[in-house]
């Protein structure tokens, strides 16, 4: 049956699936120390300083992995990919410190709004100032995660060039930003539901959300490419 021949669905549907359970491996390997801000998280007495440190080490690891993913989820959304692993470890040592760089700054945004939202909520009549503080982190937070990863993976640039690119491209197709926004936000939401989601989530949520922003963005990157050669 043509439905599940090498050229059918299904076929299709478990040998991307298999993809995605690699990538997260290797996604999870590359950002293993990562763990370390979990361990100090929860360690007392933990002094401000190395706090710090620990999350600047945790964001640049994960930053690194997730450069190194978006290379190949980017090439399973043009259906141009090959093999995973070796790919990705090429792509981790190319992107090591650019990437990690970016997601040092990503985790700094992301503790920003979080504490600026518990400064906000901890005063009694409420800080304007750490409520707009804490939404333009979360804010910029986002917009990093879409865009500055992928660009990063794709093209050579400066750190604040790739910074400064992803803004303009989220404001610049907004419309595409909002939907890849909702579609993590709803691959978060179903991934958390229950236990035996949150199980399959282990597995292959990363590089779903990685893949769902692929498709998004390989339409953006051609489009400025096409219109950058128009000019």
């Amino acid at each position: 049956m043509k439905l599940f021949s090498i050229d059918g669905p299904v076929y299709k549907f478990l040998s991307r699936l298999w993809d995605i359970l690699r990538l997260d491996l290797c996604f999870v390997i590359g950002a293993l120390p990562a763990a370390a801000y979990f361990i100090c998280a929860n360690l007392e007495n933990v002094p401000l300083p190395v706090s710090v440190l620990v999350l600047l080490f945790s964001g640049f690891f994960i930053g690194a992995s997730a450069t190194a993913s978006f290379v190949i989820t980017l090439k399973m959304a043009a259906e141009t990919e090959g093999y995973i692993f070796k790919p990705f470890i090429k792509a981790y040592k190319e992107n090591f410190l650019k990437g990690g760089a970016i997601g040092s700054i990503h985790v700094l945004l992301i503790q920003a709004a979080f504490l600026s939202f518990q400064i906000f909520n901890a005063t009694e009549d409420g800080n304007t100032y750490f409520l707009i503080m804490a939404i333009l982190c979360t804010v910029m937070a986002v917009f990093a995660f879409i865009y500055a990863y992928p660009l990063t993976a794709r093209y050579e640039n400066t750190i604040p060039g790739t910074l400064k690119n992803s803004l303009r491209i989220s404001v610049r197709y907004i419309g595409r930003t909002l939907l890849a926004v909702i579609i993590v936000a709803l691959l978060i939401a179903v991934f958390s539901w229950n236990s035996t989601l949150i199980f399959i989530g282990l597995l292959i949520a990363p590089g779903t959300i990685f893949l769902a922003i692929s498709g998004i963005v390989n339409y953006i990157f051609a489009d400025i490419e096409r219109k950058n050669k128009e000019e």
